[in-house]
């Protein structure tokens, strides 16, 4: 019975060890990338421009139907 506690135990810490270490991985990789724009920074600015663009009449539609159920509380707060 404790052997397989201890077992268990273990596993669970390793584990837990091993994504600790992937998240740390991950950052570093995340920093270093930062020093490293020239690679990706015109094609990440042509994204944005591109995301922000299309995006619009989303934008304006929800900020319409937004207006008309705010109007239609006040009306009914009066």
């Amino acid at each position: 019975m404790l052997k397989y506690i201890y077992k268990a135990l273990t596993s669970y810490l390793e584990d837990s060890f091993a994504e600790v270490g992937k998240y740390g991985k991950m950052m570093w990789w995340s920093i270093l990338s930062l020093t490293n724009f020239s690679t990706y920074g015109e094609n990440t600015i042509k994204r944005m421009k591109f995301i922000g663009i299309r995006s619009m009449p989303i934008v304006f539609l929800t900020a319409a139907f937004m207006g008309m159920v705010e109007a239609v509380q006040v009306l009914y707060s009066l």
